[in-house]
């Protein structure tokens, strides 16, 4: 694969990161990786430094030093942002949640407790009631 010019590799449904073995192949001129579901590093070779954009859009996890892409260190700083915005507010709802049916249970249990109290005491037929009037 020394000689290959030309890689064309759009609309396959690929996956993953993108091989180191692409900065080795010094003749290939024009690569077209649009359109996968690729991720990571962009190798950094003249094909794809010079690569115009369209060649390598539609992958959403590529980052690197390529213009109109995304540097690695800030892609790893945006998708820790996406994390916390997205697990705290969640755990924040099932703690809530918890919380607030465990005050059901205990409200019920209390409230259970002193009817029973109540109706225990007043409604006892016999001397008991001569008492309560």
């Amino acid at each position: 694969m020394e000689s290959l010019e030309k890689l064309n590799l759009s609309y396959n449904n690929l996956s993953g990161l993108i091989p180191r073995c692409f900065e080795e192949l010094h003749g290939l001129l024009h690569i077209d990786i649009s359109y996968n579901k690729l991720e990571g590093h962009i190798p950094n070779s003249t094909t794809f430094r010079d690569a115009p954009l369209e060649a390598l859009q539609g992958n959403k996890g590529l980052c690197g030093d390529i213009r109109g892409f995304l540097s690695c260190m800030s892609y790893r700083k945006a998708s820790r942002k996406i994390w916390i915005v997205i697990v705290f507010p969640l755990l924040g709802m099932v703690v809530l949640f918890i919380a607030l049916t465990g005050f059901f249970f205990i409200f019920r249990q209390r409230k259970n407790d002193s009817q029973t109290q109540q109706s225990g005491f007043g409604n006892t037929p016999g001397m008991l009631s001569v008492l309560t009037f």
